[in-house]
């Protein structure tokens, strides 16, 4: 009974072992694989057709970074002039960098809507060019001291032009960089070249360049260029050249137009005194305004040389004065004509 319990017992294993056989061999031989280049081709497809719905309605929103490249986009700058435009269009992004030349659009369309391109360091409206504006600053001081910085002298300069407000603080919100300062040797020959053709129209217009007044921008540029050009005689480090000096001699530039005033106004004195026979000019000259006032200012000036104290007149002028008959006292002036006309009604001084 037991042997033919086993027996029974190994046919029931034998037939298991071929169903599961039999069951395996109905597998099909090949099943498909995905490899790495396949998924990525149909990731690749997914993304494409995704794309493309993208396109036929923009309201899809197929992924952030889609977003977030549209939004790094440049703005349309609508608060920007034509010429405006045109101008920061002309700059080389290989000179000054792309992201540059959009911060300075947006400190021009600052500067229109509020007339000063002092933006606040915390600047609501638009936090990033407040952070720029400060960071440029910062970077300016750096480039001044010699430091490694972004800030190179092309883009000092196109700053300037702008009207970047180099200190930060809102006291001193006219205060710029002084010209030529932290810039390259072509920024300031173009300075230089800039107001040499400012000066040679006014020469031009005037006749002139002693009547230029020394409180407008031109004038102290050429105070500046006198006082280069006597270091220039003395040996001295200056920086003006011979070139420079020959450019403005070839224009009429006057290198001291003291010296010319004198020597207009005495031929002028000595011209009236031909004329009434005396160097007694009025001080209220009609005929000659300048004249009058320039006769009582030398009797100020020999006045105080006469008391030791400091004067612009010299020994040697002095001295020019008193041969051609100046009367240094006007009142002494006053009693020699009424000494010639003592019995005339025109003089009423008791002697």
């Amino acid at each position: 009974m037991a042997y033919s319990r086993i027996i029974l017992l190994s046919v029931l294993v034998i037939n298991i072992g071929f169903a599961e056989v039999n069951a395996f061999q109905q597998i099909p031989k090949s099943i498909p694989r995905f490899s790495a280049s396949a998924c990525k081709l149909k990731l690749h497809v997914t993304h494409t057709k995704k794309v493309g719905q993208a396109n036929a309605n923009p309201n899809v929103n197929v992924n952030a970074n889609v977003n977030d490249a549209a939004t790094s986009q440049k703005s349309n700058h609508g608060l920007l002039t034509p010429e405006q435009k045109d101008f920061l269009d002309s700059l080389d992004t290989n000179i000054y960098g792309s992201p540059f030349i959009e911060r300075l659009c947006d400190l021009q369309e600052y500067k229109n809507q509020h007339g000063t391109c002092h933006v606040p360091k915390r600047y609501a409206e638009n936090p990033s060019l407040g952070n720029w504006v400060n960071k440029s600053r910062q970077m300016y001081r750096k480039h001044l001291e010699g430091g490694k910085t972004s800030m190179t002298p092309a883009r000092v300069q196109v700053l300037n032009e702008i009207g970047f407000i180099w200190s930060g603080t809102k006291n001193t919100a006219h205060a710029r960089v002084k010209e030529g300062q932290g810039q390259g040797q072509d920024a300031k020959n173009n300075i230089w070249n800039n107001h040499f053709q400012e000066l040679k129209r006014f020469i031009e217009k005037n006749g002139t360049s002693i009547s230029l007044s020394s409180s407008t921008k031109l004038g102290v540029w050429a105070a500046r260029q006198r006082r280069e050009y006597q270091k220039l005689n003395l040996d001295e480090k200056c920086s003006i050249t011979q070139e420079r000096v020959d450019l403005l001699n070839s224009i009429g530039f006057d290198w001291n137009p003291w010296n010319t005033k004198w020597r207009m106004r005495v031929n002028e004195l000595l011209e009236y005194k031909s004329q009434h026979g005396n160097c007694s000019v009025p001080v209220q000259y009609p005929k000659n305004p300048k004249l009058g006032r320039w006769v009582s200012t030398q009797r100020k000036y020999y006045k105080l040389y006469k008391e030791g104290k400091p004067t612009r007149i010299s020994k040697e002028k002095i001295e020019e004065l008193a041969d051609a008959g100046f009367i240094w006292n006007r009142w002494d002036d006053v009693w020699n004509d009424c000494e010639d006309e003592w019995d005339s009604s025109e003089c009423k001084v008791d002697r």
